[in-house]
């Protein structure tokens, strides 16, 4: 069902040309016909759009994240040079929360941060989700929501290596029985204090796998 278009003058969105590779910007402008948006970078490296170019568009919204695609019109110079997109005829509801969560499952080194001592002990697990706002990982021992743990991950965006080391707290656990009658504790882990540009990587990163996902279906 289609979804009504809800976006805001700089808001943040991720733009690509063929569903896989994502760039970043913000809108500048948005009026009846068309939405103009500022040049979109991946790190230092610009997007170039041509006129008559389909591109494909991914935002967050308050509930959910978005995806449509559009078309460049033209390239207009203010203070700096606007691409300019026709507005599009439908929009699509990607997954019904604040950040997409990804299902993934990577090596994590993770520690138990304490105020009485500065040195981490660091231990290993694998992931089980991630999103740009926290992550979930599947770990042998419990951790009670609160508690608050240092996680450091490596993300392969495009075959380029990003290290992230990131605090965060515990914000939810479930118990998975195995068959082995061992149990893994499902432990969600909220992102304390990210950047925006390390929040930008990880989402970036999570709409390029989704994209390579859906070609393989």
């Amino acid at each position: 069902m289609p979804e009504r278009l809800n976006l805001e003058t700089y808001q943040k969105i991720f733009v690509s040309k063929d569903d896989r590779d994502w760039y970043i910007t913000s809108i500048q402008e948005i009026n009846k016909e068309n939405i103009l948006i500022a040049m979109p970078y991946q790190k230092s490296q610009p997007l170039i759009l041509n006129q008559g170019n389909e591109i494909f568009i991914r935002f967050s919204g308050e509930d959910a994240a978005y995806a449509f695609k559009t078309r460049t019109i033209g390239r207009v110079e203010d203070k700096v040079p606007l691409y300019v997109l026709a507005k599009p005829k439908e929009i699509e509801r990607v997954q019904q929360r604040d950040f997409v969560r990804c299902p993934i499952s990577i090596p994590v080194k993770y520690a138990i941060v304490r105020e009485e001592t500065k040195n981490l002990e660091y231990f290993h697990a694998y992931s089980v989700d991630i999103s740009g706002g926290g992550i979930k990982l599947a770990l042998n021992h419990p951790y009670r929501p609160g508690v608050k743990l240092m996680v450091s991950f490596q993300l392969n965006s495009e075959d380029t290596p990003i290290d992230f080391e990131l605090e965060g707290k515990v914000v939810r656990l479930e118990v998975k029985e195995l068959k082995d009658s061992r149990r893994l504790f499902h432990t969600g882990i909220a992102f304390l204090n990210i950047s925006p540009r390390e929040q930008d990587s990880i989402v970036a990163y999570i709409f390029s796998r989704m994209a390579k996902q859906k070609q393989l279906r």
